[in-house]
């Protein structure tokens, strides 16, 4: 079978444009199955009917996938060779020459962790296919900071609702509320940082502790909440986080009648990314506090503005 291509439009030697090649080797990884090629779209090549493309895109703030030129082309671009770029394919498209383009667009100096998830996550709703969460070889009970995103199965909105704002839980997500603040009583080794239940998803930081040396990014010191039991992995955490919500919503329906929903109630994984700075940390601090001012255009939105 051939192998879907993915052209990847960047520069290692521009800061400003290197995103994309930084990430390309976990992609790689990721999705065995793509042929991901590098180029210089002002050099000479056979530009495919049907084209894919990840680029560095100016005024972004997020992940977002372009797929018509004329949605992409009042982006600013990051240098004159960006613009005669596109300004080819707009041409190529008049020719009908170029059928269908996709551009997934990535903010300027966004964590690269998360560049990789959100990457990822969309190459998988393009081609359709599960999304490969975790990666090979990685230790995931390891200490550090992880963002965590765990999302309701189809994007029903079941916790609640956002108004002028503000996320305004109802009776089941102020229960997963509470879940999420009992983490870290059932772990000693995991601190909760910031969090939001969102209507139909959760993000949260969640901190594997240190067991022995170096404290991690301003963590406190925790050397009383040593104790015997093993290390949990992201996915126990996790894992037992869903257990503990499906099973208090179990007892709701069988005590006090609430409606009904299929028990499948979260996506069965979940997405990670490995926090691995300062300046990370508080990027994505700010946005998970910010994620209710966002929700109109959210892609977890079932009625957000495109």
């Amino acid at each position: 079978m051939a192998l879907k291509t993915i052209y990847v439009f960047g520069n290692s030697d521009l800061e400003i444009d290197s995103l994309p090649i930084k990430i390309l080797p976990n992609l790689r990884t990721l999705f065995s199955e793509i042929d991901f090629k590098v180029l210089d779209p002002n050099e000479e090549w056979d530009v495919p009917e049907n084209l894919l493309v990840i680029d560095t895109v100016l005024g972004i703030h997020k992940i977002i996938v372009f797929d018509d030129l004329k949605k992409f082309l009042p982006a600013p671009h990051v240098s004159m060779h960006d613009f005669d770029a596109y300004a080819n394919l707009r041409y190529l498209q008049k020719l009908g020459k170029l059928k269908n383009i996709k551009i997934i667009g990535i903010p300027p100096n966004f964590p690269e962790k998360l560049a990789l998830n959100q990457i990822s996550d969309a190459i998988n709703k393009i081609f359709k296919k599960r999304k490969k969460m975790r990666l090979p070889d990685f230790d995931y009970s390891k200490a550090g900071y992880y963002f965590v995103t765990i999302c309701v199965k189809d994007r029903k909105c079941l916790f609640g609702e956002v108004k002028g704002g503000e996320i305004r839980l109802n009776q089941f997500g102020k229960i997963v509320n509470q879940h999420w603040l009992e983490i870290s009583a059932t772990y000693k080794n995991i601190v909760l940082d910031t969090y939001v239940i969102m209507p139909n998803h959760i993000h949260g930081i969640i901190i594997i502790d240190e067991i022995v040396g170096a404290p991690l990014v301003g963590a406190r010191d925790q050397s009383d909440r040593v104790g015997t039991r093993p290390t949990p992995t992201l996915p126990d955490v996790v894992g037992n986080f869903k257990s503990m919500v499906v099973n208090s919503y179990i007892e709701k329906v069988k005590k006090e009648d609430w409606p009904k929903f299929n028990k499948h109630i979260f996506q069965r994984t979940f997405y990670d990314h490995v926090i691995r700075d300062e300046k990370s940390l508080e990027k994505i601090r700010e946005y998970i506090q910010n994620n209710p001012l966002q929700w109109e255009l959210d892609e977890e939105n079932p009625k957000r503005i495109k």
